[in-house]
This record gives C-alpha cells, sequence and structure tokens, in this order.
C-alpha cells in the first residue's frame, strides 16, 4: 500500500482518503446550509437551487481562504 508522509506522520492512501470524504462531506452540509439561507433570503422563491448553490460554494470559499 502507498503511503505518505505528513506531519512527520506516515498515512496510507486509504486514511488520506477516508480523511478528505469528511471533509467533503462537511463542505457539502455546509454549502448545503448556507444555500438554504440564500434561497430563505430571497423570501424562499423557488427557481435558483443552483444559483444559490453556486453562491454557497463562493461564500464559503472565499471565507475559509483568509
Amino acid at each position: 500500500m502507498s503511503a505518505i508522509k505528513r506531519r512527520n506522520k506516515v498515512v496510507t492512501l486509504t486514511e488520506r482518503s477516508a480523511e478528505q470524504a469528511e471533509v467533503n462531506e462537511h463542505s457539502v452540509e455546509m454549502i448545503r446550509k448556507r444555500a438554504y439561507e440564500l434561497f430563505l433570503s430571497k423570501g424562499a422563491t423557488h427557481g435558483a437551487d443552483l444559483a444559490d448553490w453556486f453562491r454557497a460554494d463562493h461564500d464559503l470559499r472565499a471565507q475559509y481562504r483568509h
């Protein structure tokens, strides 16, 4: 099995994949919540779900980039 060295610790690719999956799931949940907030802020008007999702993703990336 392949392994990488990370912060003076050897981590297998399986462990890394599991960690990444957890981060991705957390990110999706954060985007979902932010998109719902945007939906509600516009009076719960349907039809802009993708725009809300992309805006939420953009907002969160900008927030965590700094």
